[in-house]
């Protein structure tokens, strides 16, 4: 069994109200997501958080708040920098959720999967609104 196998079983356990990815948001009113190179869970409360969908074929070269905000986050002025300059692939599309504390998940997929990525905004800024 492995982390896939777990993180499926935890997932069915806690009444999944909207997926993607290892992103998820339960009917407890909980943001759950492994970040990137983490094999421990994140659990933060989604009330009052907000997702935003955008996709890499609109962006072009243009640098977001969100960026420049969890850059600073992670690594102060500097990662503010650095945030600030990274750019999204065009063939992508992605979900930033920002939470009241400020902090900021950001997951990603093929734009193929657009109206799975919006359904799941959807979803997210319904639950964050309702608990």
């Amino acid at each position: 069994m492995g982390i896939k196998d777990a993180w499926n079983r935890q997932m069915e356990r806690s009444r999944i109200e909207a997926a993607y990815g290892v992103h998820s948001v339960t009917r407890d009113g909980n943001y759950r997501y492994m970040p990137l190179g983490s094999l421990k869970q994140q659990v933060r409360p989604v009330a009052g958080a907000v997702a935003e969908y955008e996709a890499g074929s609109v962006i072009g070269g243009r640098t977001t708040l969100t960026r420049v905000a969890a850059g600073a986050i992670i690594a102060g002025p500097v990662g503010a920098i650095v945030g600030g300059m990274f750019k999204k692939d065009r063939g992508r599309g992605y979900v930033t959720v920002t939470f009241p504390d400020g902090a900021v998940a950001v997951v990603d997929g093929p734009i193929k999967d657009e109206d799975k990525m919006r359904q799941f905004v959807a979803r997210v800024n319904e639950a964050a609104r309702r608990t």
